[in-house]
């Protein structure tokens, strides 16, 4: 059973309580909700804590009118009221954010501390390794480098890179994730670790990908093929252009007809803060481009556009989507 982090919970309760507050909650929705508070206490204490902050900002001074004001008519003042109680909620919302920035900081210090690369999110970068190999990381990636007499074996603790492998035929060069090790046979390949399962893709020469129990089977994959291994099990082997699948070497995101869900998914992965799609029905809105995975907040203006939907910001740290 999986372990729900402090994080989450708050984020799922943030994310509740935003749409609540713009009445975006559907009948099936409102039941999602409930029993999404009955399924923990936790969940209901942190969303009490929730709600409790938006409250308290409901305390703060109003601004006041200065004294030469013309007087507002009273569907003005309504009008006013309205900003007011959405700045309010904005508030709240930028309490909410601090406390999960703050959270994500917090649960990576044991992956900071075990790395010898480390990269945030948003940054790349272009490391020598002691035997002349390049490793490229891509965002909040992290490598441990365990050189050996033996072998050249890199832990990926998480994230993504791209390995261009020196010559050295006395010690092979393992990339060693949670699901298995993917060695290379003279090679440049990128390597992803995910939720449940690693990722690998070829650009030159060959790559064999092996999962860790035991008993599990192992398959050698060519220039421009992709698969998945997790502990047991490969998936079927893809073809792909191996150099679009690597934009991100070049700070871009190619996405050919993928649903709206999965991009904000990879775009998480670069944007400083978080963004969220809060209207289930805009999910799986198709979508195709090249994207600028250093300026998050300007590709989420194009998908604004582009698919005619909207966005609720505090600031471009949280960026709540609906229609």
């Amino acid at each position: 059973m999986t372990t729900e982090t402090e994080h989450h919970i708050l984020e799922q309760a943030a994310l509740w309580f935003a749409r609540q507050e713009d009445n975006a909650l559907s009948e099936a929705d409102q039941h999602a909700f409930d029993d999404w508070l009955a399924a923990s206490a936790r969940h209901r204490a942190v969303y009490h804590e929730v709600s409790g902050i938006w409250y308290e900002t409901a305390r703060l001074p109003k601004p006041a009118l200065q004294d030469n004001v013309i007087p507002l008519s009273a569907k003005t003042a309504h009008q006013s009221r309205s900003v007011f109680m959405r700045w309010q909620s904005v508030a709240a919302a930028g309490l909410i954010a601090a406390l999960s920035l703050s959270g994500l900081y917090i649960y990576d210090v044991p992956t900071r501390m075990q790395a010898d690369i480390y990269t945030a999110k948003g940054q790349s970068e272009r490391i020598t390794l002691p035997d002349g190999s390049i490793a490229e990381l891509n965002t909040a990636t992290a490598l441990e480098v365990l050189y050996t007499p033996q072998e050249r074996r890199i832990r990926l603790l998480k994230g993504e890179a791209l390995f261009k492998v020196a010559t050295d035929k006395n010690r092979p060069f393992r990339v060693e994730t949670n699901e298995g090790e993917a060695t290379a046979l003279g090679t440049i390949y990128a390597v992803r670790q995910q939720v449940l399962s690693t990722e690998v893709t070829v650009l030159e020469s060959k790559v064999e990908i092996k999962g860790s129990a035991e008993n599990a089977p192992a398959t050698v994959l060519n220039p421009d093929q992709t698969a998945h291994f997790t502990r047991s099990s490969i998936s079927d082997i893809n073809t792909v252009d191996a150099d679009s699948a690597t934009a991100w070497r070049r700070g871009k995101l190619i996405v050919t007809d993928r649903p709206l869900g999965e991009v904000i998914d990879e775009l998480n992965r670069y944007h400083a803060g978080l963004i969220r799609i809060t209207d289930p029905e805009i999910r799986d809105q198709r979508v195709s481009g090249v994207f600028d995975t250093k300026n998050t907040s300007a590709v989420i203006n194009d998908l604004e556009n582009a698919l005619n939907i909207s966005s609720t910001r505090l600031s471009n740290y949280l960026i709540l989507l609906h229609r």
